[in-house]
């Protein structure tokens, strides 16, 4: 089982699901109003446009956390909310995750809890801040876009993932590419 973490104190709007791997407890589906990324532009903020998930902040929020510890670090999780970066920094040597919350330009931790699962480097998220979530707003405009989440997966791959809220009340997890091209859309619950 994949569970995505957000933590609680950090996220303004109510939210705590859990996805899975498993066909019984999530449908999935493929967005087919989605065009061919040839034929169609990807919506890109302009120069000084802020997002409104935050993941202009995604790299300054590692930069913060990586100085903190005193050099590179593998995460489970790193989450953009409209106000915030959360991310689970993995202590291997303990078998727990540090959850630390960036905002405002400011770092503070939490305290660790027990974890497994997969990690990445810091060098794997690599992403269009500009552009990344572009897509999904352009395809769903009456969608509430709650959080853009990237996730370990096997050797130290990612999964970036923008969990929304449809126009018509359920929950949908987006998957997208570094440059916000939809991969797939799976429904939650």
């Amino acid at each position: 089982m994949r569970v995505i973490v957000i933590s609680a104190l950090a996220l303004a709007v109510p939210f705590g699901s859990a996805c899975s791997d498993d066909e019984g407890s999530s449908s999935s589906a493929t967005l087919q109003s989605v065009p061919s990324p040839d034929t169609a532009p990807i919506v890109t903020l302009a120069p000084g446009d802020v997002p409104f998930l935050r993941v202009d902040l995604i790299d300054d929020a590692i930069a913060a956390v990586e100085d903190e510890r005193g050099g590179p670090q593998e995460f489970f999780e790193i989450n953009a909310t409209p106000n915030l970066v959360n991310l689970f920094v993995a202590d291997t040597d303990a078998g727990q995750a540090i959850p630390y919350i960036y905002v405002d330009g400011a770092l503070t931790a939490e305290d660790p809890s027990d974890a497994t699962g997969n990690t990445f480097p810091s060098s794997a998220v690599v992403l269009d801040p500009s552009a990344v979530t572009g897509r999904v707003s352009q395809e769903l405009p009456d969608s509430i876009q709650e959080a853009f989440v990237i996730e370990g997966g096997p050797e130290g791959s990612i999964r970036r993932t923008i969990v929304l809220t449809s126009a018509s009340g359920g929950q949908l997890l987006v998957v997208v590419g570094p440059d916000g091209a939809i991969t797939s859309v799976d429904a939650v619950g």
